[in-house]
């Protein structure tokens, strides 16, 4: 927020769009009325804006039909009055640029665009009354940033180019009020939902459902940083004594109430002199509104006013009601306007200060006195409550993950829980806008008040309670996923006894389809060819002299290949991250509290193990070297992988940190000043007297206008935020704790050897089931009767996966981060 939007949202637009996003579609209505539009056909977004609050705007390319569309919406069904507002800068001159429409259909809408002879035009149309145009009768240059502003009250119009208002000429009769159509749409940087579109930038889109004034105009093009260039029409003026201050140096805003020929012009200073409220009795009146009816002559007893972070602001105002039946209901659910107005010596009201913008919340009719007490709100929490979640994200700021908060709570909730992980509130302003303040006291105070100012030089102190204070956050984070794990061994069935021993002992051979039957029933996947080791070429001879005639290529001396396990394993990394307030807890010792959270990557390991037909480690797996194994964490899952995970503790750090600063600054200076309508619940006020000296953020404020006797009284509370340490403390950067490192494991071969077991030899021994490798017998006549005679076979026992690599694995990780809470000005004296 820029004091741009403050006094934008003082005007309560209806629609609002400031054309900032810097990505996605979601067009987002500030005012907080509407949910999201869309952005179409992908404008150019985060160019430089009109305003000079650093804000930008979007750019808008015609041959691509790029447009913006706002949330459906009735607002002006059947309205009486309205108002548009945007800045826009066409590519060229000449052109025909659609800038805003609030469209039905074709035929019944209201749009605004320029025309290529360089004019601007309104059109207003309806099925029931026809159309009619509105188009400037001067020619304009829209090259640079231009504001262009219409105002429509009951058929009468007037049109505004960088707040000065031009004639223009009518074509069609008047039209006294809008088509009743519902379900229309605001349409940016298009005539009507179609050509001609923009070719250039648009910035700031409003719409009123009021007609704006001519300062109001104003005020929004200066507040943008722009000058109101000299006319025809304007007065120079030279100002000369007489201004109605007490006061040289006030900041003065001077508007002109009419044209006038004559050097002199009447003025309005609209900024308060202290001298004009600050006094036992002050010089003051008061204007409530109810329902936009001014309903101050029936005024009685005490006005109250309240406002506090982060809640409603409340009020309570009292009066007689007319003549007649009573029906506390007529009272309720009404717009309620309080003003404070200020007087001169002579009782003149010189300026006016907004005290409460809301609604009427319930009446109580009290029969004895014959009084109506009226009680209002800002209805704070109603109103988020109707916002769309994108809005308030951009409106409250700070962070939410679904692994810290619930995800099914309702908007205000979701409002609260953001704000709690900054150091952050808001509140609906004097004007009825909702706001967003920091909590940190500026540098500069905006009110500094003294032992004059400060009624019968009163103020009390609460301080925070030892025992509220929190000086450190455990926060407990398991994070459960699945590893995905492919292992590698590499098979080798060598024939350790030799060709010559085969050749002369006649041992049956062991065939290739024996092999590949073994290789290939077994829980692991063969991965790679067999590579088989052949018998030799027939001439062969061993010695003794024995020739080899060859013709046995169904079998073989041995082989090799390599086999393959998949398996997936649960990890659970357990984080335990301390946040830490260093100065706090060297001040006042060790407080802690903990909070617990869990998330699991969502995968189902069996599908990984159900798959036996592969070749090559799975796509994405990595090789590690302390595990000797191919991995891969199925954690990828934008809703609950890692980076959720890690976004989650960044947020809960976030969290801690604002708990803290919370508790630290629930001290509360209460300080009762002579009544000053410049304070407000956003600014920081210092006060200096005597024995006390403090400066912090006004965290709450209450008023009592006393109608009868013309008594004020206003309260003022204070939050201070201190620690009591060295101050030697600094925030560390939020950012997830590093992952843990993955425990060695016990080394396990990745090389099997397939033994050859020859039977019928000298000490053979007897044959045991529990044997693996290829087992034979050399010829029968050849046998020793003492060895062992062999069934023959080819066994392989595979290696197992060892329990500690398959089994779940929970994983340790801490960290610490400090946090620095502030030391609001605070001292004391007696």
């Amino acid at each position: 927020m820029s004091a741009f939007t403050d006094l934008v949202m003082a005007l309560s637009p209806l629609q609002y769009y400031r054309l900032n996003e810097s990505s996605g579609t979601a067009l987002v209505d500030f005012s907080g009325t509407l949910g999201n539009g869309l952005i179409n056909n992908t404008p150019t977004l985060s160019q430089a804006g009109a305003t000079d609050d650093g804000d930008t705007c979007m750019l808008f390319t015609a041959a691509s039909n790029e447009y913006c569309q706002g949330a459906i919406q009735s607002q002006l069904a059947g309205a009486t009055a309205f108002s548009f507002n945007c800045f826009i800068k066409c590519a060229s001159s000449g052109i025909n640029a659609g800038v805003m429409s609030n469209r039905w259909n074709n035929s019944n809408l209201q749009y605004l665009y320029v025309k290529s002879d360089n004019t601007v035009e309104l059109h207003i149309g309806s099925t029931a009354l026809g159309n009619t145009y509105y188009t400037t009768t001067d020619t304009l240059d829209f090259t640079d940033w231009t504001m262009l502003t219409v105002t429509y009250s009951a058929g009468t119009v007037k049109m505004y180019v960088n707040s000065v208002e031009y004639a223009f000429s009518t074509t069609g009769a008047a039209q006294t009020a809008l088509h009743s159509l519902t379900g229309a749409a605001l349409y940016i940087a298009t005539k009507s939902g179609g050509t001609p579109f923009m070719n250039g930038n648009i910035d700031e889109v409003m719409v009123f459902g009021d007609v704006l004034t001519g300062e109001e105009i104003t005020s929004i093009y200066e507040a943008a940083g722009f000058s109101v260039a000299a006319t025809d029409s304007s007065i120079p003026l030279l100002l000369t004594g007489g201004l109605l201050s007490g006061s040289a140096v006030l900041p003065m805003w001077l508007r002109t109430s009419e044209l006038a020929g004559a050097a002199s012009v009447p003025m309005k200073l609209q900024a308060p002199d202290p001298a004009h409220y600050q006094a036992t009795k002050a010089k003051w009146d008061v204007q409530v509104l109810l329902d936009n009816v001014d309903i101050s002559d029936r005024l009685v007893g005490l006005i109250e006013i309240s406002h506090e972070e982060s809640a409603s602001g409340t009020c309570t105002v009292r009066i007689i009601p007319a003549a007649g039946a009573i029906d506390p209901d007529a009272f309720e659910r009404k717009p309620l306007v309080i003003e404070f107005q200020g007087k001169n010596d002579a009782g003149t009201i010189i300026y006016a200060s907004r005290r409460f913008t809301g609604i009427s919340s319930g009446a109580i009719y009290d029969p004895d006195a014959g009084i109506v007490a009226i009680e209002g709100t800002t209805d704070l929490q109603g109103r988020i409550e109707n916002m769309s979640r994108d809005t308030i994200a951009a409106l409250v700021g700070g962070e939410w993950s679904e692994h810290v908060f619930d995800e099914d709570a309702d908007n205000w909730q979701y409002a609260q829980d953001r704000l709690s992980t900054t150091p952050t509130e808001i509140h609906a302003n004097r004007f009825g806008s909702i706001v967003a303040a920091p909590w940190a006291a500026k540098a500069t105070a905006d009110i500094e008040l003294t032992d004059a100012d400060i009624e019968d030089k009163q103020f009390t102190i609460a301080r925070t309670k030892r025992r509220d204070l929190v000086t450190r956050v455990r926060i407990n984070l398991d994070f459960r996923f699945v590893r995905l794990r492919h292992r590698e061994v590499q098979v080798n069935f060598a024939n350790s006894f030799g060709f010559c021993h085969y050749l002369n002992w006649n041992w049956p051979l062991c065939s290739r389809d024996m092999v590949r039957s073994a290789a290939d029933s077994n829980e692991w996947v063969r991965i790679t060819d067999i590579a088989f080791i052949g018998l030799p070429v027939a001439g062969t001879y061993c010695t003794p002299s024995r020739g080899w005639v060859g013709g046995a290529d169904a079998f073989c001396l041995g082989a090799s290949w390599r086999s393959a396990m998949r398996w997936a394993q649960t990890v659970t990394e357990e984080y335990a991250i301390d946040v830490v307030a260093t100065d706090l807890e060297e001040a006042v010792g060790q407080q802690q509290v903990a909070e617990s959270y869990g998330i699991e990557a969502t995968y189902d390991g069996n599908d990984f193990e159900a798959v036996k037909a592969y070749s090559t480690s799975p796509l994405g797996a990595v090789f590690s070297t302390v595990t000797d194994d191919w991995q891969k964490e199925a954690t990828d899952s934008e809703r609950d992988g890692r980076a959720a995970m890690e976004y989650a503790q960044e947020v809960a750090i976030a969290r801690a940190r604002t708990t803290m600063l919370d508790r630290a600054r629930r001290n509360r200076l209460t300080v009762y000043p002579v009544y000053d309508p410049s304070i407000d619940i956003d600014q920081t006020v210092r006060v200096a007297t005597t024995y006390l000296t403090a400066k912090g953020k006004v965290a709450a404020m209450r008023e009592m206008m006393d109608t009868s006797d013309g008594d004020i009284v206003m309260a003022v509370e204070i939050a201070l935020s201190r620690h009591g340490g060295t101050g030697l403390a600094s925030d560390d950067p939020i950012e997830a704790a590093e992952q843990p490192d993955q425990p060695t494991e016990e080394p396990t071969p990745r090389v099997y050897y397939v033994p050859y077991r020859m039977g019928g030899l000298v000490n053979a021994p007897q044959d045991d089931d529990e044997w693996d490798g290829y087992m034979t017998n050399v010829q029968e006549s050849l046998r020793d009767p003492s060895g062992g005679v062999y069934q023959q076979r080819l066994v392989l026992k595979m290696p197992a996966i060892e329990e500690s690599a398959r089994d779940a694995q929970a994983i340790p990780q801490t960290a610490s981060f400090e946090v620095e809470i502030p030391e609001d000005e605070l001292t004391m004296s007696y």
